[in-house]
């Protein structure tokens, strides 16, 4: 009896198939009995036109799975971690070149949370940036009388503007259609939404902001 539960029919064997990997400490793994998709599904029908049952193994299409559907990918996920590398790689090398595209895709990337409130929902964006809105962080709450003054009028201006400029949808593709100015142009936008120059002391000497508001020119007497 233990023999028969040890050993493969000759029906099994002409259906199913074994994939042998090494696991991450470098030991063996073997993985018996493994059906493709197709062989399956023929034998699943087969059964169902007899009358016969189908067995519980040929019923749980997950068993062998981590595909859409319920079926075993295609693709392992090692091969895939393989193959997106090397396009990874292609892609950055081609981007290096393309100066066009790649002020896009940063304009893409950030400008995603200026418009996620009302329209878009989760990210396909390959650029590993991010940016946190000023707006998270309550201006509002620490600046006395933030809603009346001149700066909280011209940025909501101007989130209004890019609000209705921006498509809701094809983000990455109307960005492509647009000239480096207007880039350039969405790209401020986006840094002056993520920019953060609040603190609680004094600074007691010359730093970045200080020179940021050099380069701006920005007397706070005339805000």
């Amino acid at each position: 009896m233990q023999s028969l539960l040890a050993e493969w029919s000759a029906k099994q064997l002409a259906t199913c198939g074994v994939i042998v990997t090494i696991d991450g400490r470098g030991a063996i793994e073997i993985k018996r009995g493994l059906m493709r998709p197709a062989d399956r599904k023929a034998i699943v029908a087969e059964l169902k036109k007899s009358g016969k049952p189908v067995p519980a193994h040929l019923q749980n299409t997950n068993a062998v799975g981590g595909g859409a559907g319920g079926e075993r990918a295609a693709f392992s996920e090692r091969l895939m971690h393989d193959l997106t590398a090397h396009r990874t790689a292609a892609l950055q090398a081609a981007l290096v070149d393309n100066a066009h595209v790649a002020l896009a895709l940063v304009v893409h990337r950030l400008i995603e949370p200026n418009v996620s409130s009302h329209r878009y929902y989760g990210s396909d964006c390959p650029l590993k940036l991010s940016a946190t809105l000023t707006k998270n962080t309550p201006l509002d709450a620490r600046a006395s009388d933030y809603a009346e003054s001149q700066a909280a009028a011209v940025l909501e201006a101007a989130a209004n503007r890019v609000g209705d400029e921006v498509p809701g949808q094809g983000i990455f593709a109307w960005l492509l259609s647009q000239d480096d100015a207007k880039l350039m142009e969405l790209l401020a936008f986006c840094a002056a939404s993520s920019l953060d120059a609040m603190h609680g002391r004094e600074q007691a000497t010359y730093n970045s902001t200080d020179a940021l508001a050099d380069a701006l020119s920005v007397d706070m007497a005339d805000w």
